[in-house]
């Protein structure tokens, strides 16, 4: 019975320990320019011994976007799977409506160990302010 009590717990640990961003990390930056256009970047890389995969689906979503416009938006939240293989991660367009605000994005992605023998999702939270030159 204890061994199954060992056991058990161990593959609980083993799940809880897979999920968050532990296995990847995010840079985001914004850049504004004068005539008021803003372009939010979320680039992700995997840590060493892992790799991203595209193999599941990816995101990101902002619950606030203070002082922004972005197209797509609805009761002013946003999300977006349109994922840029190139950068790898998201660039996310918007017009300014004010001189500065912020955004709080949460970022889904996947990697994998380098051998595909296990997969992670990874969810990046935070805030990226952003403001007028």
């Amino acid at each position: 019975m204890n061994k199954l009590l060992v056991v058990g717990l161990a593959f609980m640990a083993s799940v809880a320990l897979s999920f968050g961003s532990n296995h990847s990390t995010l840079d985001s930056k914004s850049d504004v320019k004068p005539n008021g256009d803003v372009s939010l970047t979320f680039k992700i890389a995997a840590n060493k011994g892992m790799q991203l995969t595209h193999q599941a689906p990816w995101s990101i979503s902002f619950e606030t976007m203070d002082g922004l416009e972005i197209e797509g938006a609805k009761d002013g939240k946003y999300t977006s799977k349109a994922y840029d293989d190139a950068l790898p991660g998201f660039t996310v367009k918007a017009k300014a409506k004010a001189q500065s605000g912020k955004v709080s994005y949460k970022m889904r992605a996947f990697v994998c160990t380098e051998d595909k023998s296990r997969c992670f999702p990874q969810t990046h939270k935070g805030e990226l302010t952003w403001k007028r030159s």
